[in-house]
């Protein structure tokens, strides 16, 4: 006789509610904005789970720091001139390509965007959709 195929558990699916920011996030106004919309946009989709909380995170600190390098990029340009005459690409500008790459990575996998929405196959839950009530009328 073979052996048993051994089940991995997934992930318990969560509510805004059960997702306080950490402090790192709490403490950054820019970040816990984006939190609080990734969680949102998550839980909207269905696909907001407890073993996502660091990638959110990380969603939301990569967030911030691409807001503040486009302020400043937006501010100051995107280069500058060094002591030798030399025309460069800005150290804030260079934050903002590599956040903005990160960022689109995370936006795939979350589902964010149309593309990977239709890719996922995940579709919105119905505001106020009673799971239990659904089953038992189906079933009833």
């Amino acid at each position: 006789m073979g052996r048993r195929p051994r089940t991995i558990p997934m992930p318990t699916p969560a509510t805004a509610a059960d997702y306080a920011p950490p402090p790192e996030v709490a403490g950054d106004p820019d970040a816990h904005a984006a939190w609080t919309a990734t969680v949102a946009a998550l839980e909207a989709v269905g696909t907001l789970h407890v073993a996502d909380r660091a990638a959110v995170t990380r969603y939301s600190l990569l967030t911030a720091l691409h807001r503040r390098s486009m302020a400043r990029c937006l501010d100051g340009g995107t280069t500058d001139t060094a002591r030798s005459g030399y025309t460069q690409i800005s150290p804030q500008f260079v934050v903002l390509m590599k956040t903005s790459r990160e960022l689109a990575g995370l936006e795939r996998q979350f589902g964010l965007t149309p593309a990977s929405r239709e890719s996922l196959k995940v579709r919105p839950r119905p505001v106020g959709e009673n799971p239990l009530a659904r089953f038992l009328t189906v079933s009833g």
